[in-house]
């Protein structure tokens, strides 16, 4: 607010006593002293608060004043959340590698079972001969099958042995009982019995390995075996020819194992994480400020990779890309690893992997293991925890459709600081306008209703409402438009005057409060082919912009105004014994002025005052009824008898309210000219005495 200033100066008069000789005496005399003591010139066109004057080319001067009414920004219409994925993985879902192991069982060493049978053909080895049929047997031969290059142990929660027995020899075989045991804790994995494999047959057989403990050094025992022998017929004997038998895992998953884990993927995840933005549908966004986060937890004694991407993220034709390592954790401990990808200047396509939805952004995550060759210990508490998204997301662009929103403002009362200075009074103008401006840097359009608006003279108790038909329906304002990344306003506006409306009683009503309520509306018309867009420093902005020509008629219009002020501590006050000071006004303006000054201290606290009863009267130019302009300053000269306290006093002052009362003289409106001054000028006349020394 631009005040109404008091340049001050003082100028110094030393009044000196010559003295010829210390020790004579000098009769006392007294001296009468003229000091100027300030000068200030005051213009009207700071007769309305935050106001600016507009010099016209004739030099009349328009009164412009902003009344803000909304401010909308993308922060009120687009709020990005922060959006994330939890995943997780337990060593169930981890598959240990899928093995086979095979074992022979020879002729040779089945017959050392077999009696004298067995002795009979260890001697024909090499030979043709029929073989009689052989009663079954109990053959207990035991074979050690070492399983420790895949697992040393697991408790399995899923998996299945698939063991497969091939028949080598050149007899058929009957009644084989096979099983297989830990060889170290006895626990059965299975046991089968084979009722009859020809020569150069297998058979298959699969065991559900679920809730079994398994260990590294497994035991296989052929219990049983018979044959109904060659039926007849020669047959060669090789006595290393054999019994052949498979023994597959898979799709082992444990709850605790010590094993070598197979490179495998324990999650993956590639899919589209869809924002929720309420009624917007957005395409495409240019992050301003943002990151990618991902919080890892990790109890696997291995290391753990971690492969994220969103391949619809783009900057210099770069993707977002992470690749990182979650070190093995110490046993009864957790890996904790935090991530984090600055995303800023980044464009998102939000249409999903399909290309075709809003929204959505498509990511592809994976985290694995390597096989690393090591028996490793994991158990069911052993579990990988993941949470990663986008974090802290502050748009720089969007376009796509920004939904239909309503916005009610008010009601709402606002105080207004317009007519501040007037306390009192009526005023009529001469002609007054006010716009409804609306500067739209959003690409969307939008409406604004009016449900009222009114101003109100808290001290009169007036109310006056404003009434105009271009305020019964809704206001259309257009949509931004753009280049590249950035939106340019576009103002749309209706001018109210008085002749569509009765904008003059109601700034003529000298209001300190404002009441209004209306309700703007965007895209009323609902989505119109995704073509919506808003950038960050894009706003709505509703104002009410009055300009007057300051040109007025007035009855006892009060101004009051408050401004700095200081005597300063130049003129010394010792020896004055009587004074007065003298007002001096010298007024351009066509206006007669009574004017009041009250002076304050540093609290504030009014000290003293002058022309505090009627006012000083200010003579008004001399007007020259042909040009409408006033000719020359009017003089007037006021005077205040003042004392050596008094004018102390006055020195502590470090402001002065100034009160003045204007009438206007005859039936036309004055024009206020922007040469038009009100100069004043502060003297001092003191008389001085000078006593013995």
């Amino acid at each position: 607010m631009r005040k109404l200033n008091f340049i001050l100066y003082s100028i110094l008069i030393l009044l000196t006593v010559v003295s010829c000789n210390r020790k004579r005496e000098l009769p006392g005399f007294d001296t009468d002293v003229l000091l100027p003591l300030a000068y200030t010139t005051i213009g009207l066109d700071k007769l309305i608060a935050d106001s600016e004057a507009v010099v016209n080319s004739d030099k009349s001067m328009d009164i412009v004043y902003r009344y803000p009414l909304y401010n909308y920004s993308i922060k009120d219409i687009l709020v990005v959340p922060d959006t994330s994925v939890t995943v997780s993985a337990k060593l169930s879902t981890a598959n240990l590698s899928n093995s086979f192991i095979t074992q022979k069982i020879t002729l040779g060493q089945i017959a050392k079972n077999l009696g004298t049978t067995g002795q009979l053909i260890v001697l024909l080895n090499g030979q043709t001969t029929v073989v009689p049929a052989i009663p079954t047997n109990n053959a207990n031969q035991i074979t050690d099958i070492d399983a420790n290059s895949f697992f040393q142990e697991a408790d399995l929660i899923t998996g299945f042995l698939d063991v497969s027995i091939f028949n080598d020899l050149p007899i058929p075989v009957s009644d084989l009982e096979f099983n297989v045991k830990n060889k170290i804790g006895g626990q059965l994995v299975f046991t089968d019995t084979f009722s009859l494999i020809p020569p150069g047959a297998s058979i298959t057989r699969t065991y559900d390995l679920a809730g079994k403990h398994i260990e590294g050094n497994l035991q296989g025992t052929l219990v049983k075996i018979g044959s109904p022998g060659s039926g007849g017929n020669p047959v060669p004997i090789d006595t290393s020819k054999a019994i052949v038998m498979q023994l597959k895992v898979r799709n082992l998953t444990a709850s605790h194992a010590i094993a070598r884990f197979p490179k495998q993927d324990l999650i993956v995840v590639d899919d589209t994480v869809i924002y929720d933005l309420g009624q917007a549908k957005i395409r495409s966004m240019l992050i301003r400020s943002g990151k990618v986060k991902m919080q890892m937890y990790s109890t696997l004694q291995d290391t753990l990779y971690i492969d994220y991407k969103i391949p619809s993220a783009l900057k210099n034709n770069n993707t977002v890309h992470m690749f990182l390592k979650v070190p093995p954790a110490v046993s009864g401990s957790v890996q904790n690893v935090l991530q984090e990808v600055d995303l800023a200047g980044y464009t998102i396509n939000l249409q999903g992997r399909s290309g075709t939805a809003y929204n959505s952004f498509w990511n592809i995550f994976k985290a694995s293991i390597d096989s690393s060759g090591k028996l490793m210990p994991l158990s069911s508490t052993d579990s990988v925890w993941i949470r990663y998204g986008l974090y802290d997301i502050v748009p720089q662009f969007v376009e796509g459709y920004l939904g239909q929103d309503t916005i009610n403002i008010g009601p709402t009362k606002s105080t207004l600081d317009l007519f501040s200075k007037i306390t009192s009074g009526t005023i009529d103008l001469k002609d007054v306008k006010m716009d409804l401006t609306v500067e739209n840097g959003i690409g969307a359009a939008a409406s604004i209703n009016f449900d009222y608006l009114y101003s109100k003279n808290t001290s009169k108790g007036t109310n006056v409402s404003l009434t105009s038909t271009l305020l019964s329906s809704p206001f259309s304002i257009a949509r931004a438009t753009r280049v590249g990344y950035t939106a340019k306003s576009q103002t749309s506006g209706l001018s109210l005057t008085t002749s569509n409306s009765n904008l003059k009683p109601f700034i003529e009503n000298l209001p300190d409060e404002v009441y209004y309520k209306f309700t703007a509306y965007i895209n009323p018309f609902g989505n119109q082919g995704f073509i919506d867009f808003i950038d960050y420093d894009s706003k709505l902005i509703a104002n009410l912009d009055v300009q007057m020509p300051l040109a007025f008629k007035a009855s006892q219009l009060i101004l009051c105004d408050t401004t700095a002020f200081s005597l300063g501590t130049a003129t010394n006050t010792t020896g004055i014994d009587k004074g007065k000071l003298n007002f001096i006004f010298e007024n351009d303006y066509p206006i007669s002025l009574y004017a009041k000054l009250y002076f304050l201290n540093d609290k504030n606290e009014i000290i003293d005052s002058v022309f505090s009863d009627i006012g000083a009267v200010i003579a008004p130019g001399v007007l020259n009824l042909a040009t409408g302009r006033t000719n020359a300053a009017a003089k007037s000269i006021v005077s205040v008898s003042i004392n050596a306290a008094r004018y102390d006093r006055l020195k502590m002052a470090t402001k002065i309210i100034i009160k003045a009362a204007m009438t206007t003289n005859g039936s036309d409106h004055v024009k206020i000219y922007s040469d038009y001054q009100l100069k004043l000028k502060l003297t001092g006349e003191f008389t001085y005495h000078a006593g013995k020394r």
